[in-house]
């Protein structure tokens, strides 16, 4: 199951955002005997606090005895090694972009693959989603 929730919302309080229907769905679950994995896109322009809410989201279902995996953004990664957007020509961006998707959804997928062989409810949240790189390209 996946919820893609704007962190401009975020701000909120975990369990007051699902009392107002951003993800009545997970809360539900929370307290189920049933083990359960969920995804969460966090997504938002930037310093949107999306890493803030990702951390907060962290401890609050950690406390609840939940595994969290958090998803880093897979720009900012590849962005420390040194590469410098508008230094990239057309083509170079490009091939950038597409390498970037690879790689945050082979991410991604590491984390959920853990998540599915867990024993314990899991929560993966992930910074930025896959469709989000496309608001940068170009």
């Amino acid at each position: 199951m996946i919820f893609r929730l704007s962190f401009r919302y975020a701000q909120l309080q975990p369990l007051k955002f699902a009392r107002l229907g951003y993800c009545t769905s997970m809360t539900h679950f929370v307290g189920s005997k049933e083990k359960r994995v969920f995804k969460l896109v966090l997504t938002g322009g930037p310093c949107g606090g999306k890493t803030t809410g990702q951390a907060r989201l962290c401890t609050f279902f950690e406390n609840l005895g939940w595994r969290v995996y958090r998803v880093p953004e897979t720009a900012s990664v590849l962005l420390s090694g040194g590469v410098k957007f508008t230094d990239l020509n057309d083509d170079e961006a490009y091939h950038f972009q597409e390498n970037l998707l690879k790689t945050m959804l082979q991410m991604e997928n590491t984390f959920f693959s853990l998540s599915e062989k867990s024993n314990k409810n899991c929560l993966v949240i992930c910074d930025r989603g896959t469709m989000d790189a496309a608001a940068y390209h170009f």
